[in-house]
């Protein structure tokens, strides 16, 4: 498991959880000193990125196509130079079509069955739908 840093404060707090992994958010990709903080954790980076290039200075390289939520054709093979893909939608079959065209990560979020998220149902999977996800995931490695 990993989690996003939004600053320091959210830094110590997750350093004092032994949060083994961190993301940085698209958003924060220019943030040089929230950049500085993390990398002197010594712990795995997760990067995402909306550039036509990868960032060089993270572990895994996420590709994050801008406006939420993402479209299907926001992939449209722009991701290649990235590890993975970091979406933000409904749709579990645009992550299983990320992982198709070469995503190695991918990054979604999640919102519980029973207790939607007013602040990001639109942007999220359920419950149900990551187990869908996982289980497409796992059958198409299969047939490798």
């Amino acid at each position: 498991w990993f989690s996003s840093v939004f600053g320091n404060g959210s830094l110590a707090f997750l350093e004092a959880m032994e949060c083994p992994t961190y993301k940085l958010a698209s958003l924060d990709y220019g943030r040089r000193a929230l950049n500085r903080s993390v990398k002197a954790t010594g712990k795995p980076i997760v990067q995402s990125c909306a550039l036509d290039n990868a960032p060089r200075n993270c572990d895994v390289a996420l590709f994050c196509p801008p406006l939420y939520p993402q479209a299907p054709t926001s992939l449209q093979g722009r991701f290649r130079a990235y590890d993975g893909f970091s979406y933000h939608g409904t749709d579990p079959v645009v992550p299983l079509l990320a992982a198709a065209h070469g995503a190695k990560v991918i990054e979604c979020h999640v919102q519980l069955d029973d207790e939607p998220s007013e602040l990001e149902a639109n942007v999220s999977l359920t419950i149900r739908q990551l187990g869908w996800l996982v289980s497409a995931l796992g059958a198409a490695e299969a047939w490798k």
